[in-house]
């Protein structure tokens, strides 16, 4: 269920860091980076460079999420500090893929969360919203939010722009 929208202007999220959600879910490519297919390039998309970069975010092998290499569909990153958990969820390719699979993948993640009594908290979501970007990118922004909306998880979108 989506508890609210928000419109983030200029990047600026810094209006969820002030929040009390303790998840915050954002989706990656699964090249890792966008660019060619050896993952040169910019970062997937502005909200994981402002939340990799803004958080030191890293892999479990120690290296940082924005210089990390191709992963599968459907995996996911957990990074903890203090008490903020980021879910870094692989739902989307640059290339063949596309974000066809995206929807479906994103509303089972959340479905699938288990939540403890003290994590009851709102589920943020993260995702840029710049028009060019999703038209290019081939992104469904409304089937997302729909399917999000039938998670059986609170959540609140936040949209960088």
């Amino acid at each position: 269920m989506i508890t609210g929208i928000t419109e983030c202007f200029g990047g600026d999220i810094s209006q969820l860091f002030r929040k009390s959600p303790c998840h915050i879910l954002f989706p990656i490519s699964k090249e890792g980076k966008r660019g060619d297919k050896d993952g040169e390039g910019a970062l997937d998309q502005e909200c994981v460079s402002i939340i990799g970069c803004r958080f030191s975010i890293k892999l479990p092998d120690g290296t940082m999420l924005h210089k990390r290499g191709p992963r599968n569909l459907g995996e996911v990153i957990l990074h903890k500090i203090e008490e903020k958990t980021f879910h870094a969820l692989v739902c989307y390719s640059n290339y063949e893929e596309g974000w066809g699979s995206a929807p479906k993948i994103i509303k089972e993640y959340l479905d699938s969360l288990v939540l403890t009594d003290s994590d009851k908290e709102i589920i943020s979501f993260v995702m840029d919203n710049d028009e060019t970007e999703l038209k290019l990118g081939g992104v469904d922004l409304t089937e997302i939010l729909k399917r999000v909306a039938g998670s059986n998880k609170k959540v609140e979108i936040y949209l960088v722009e």
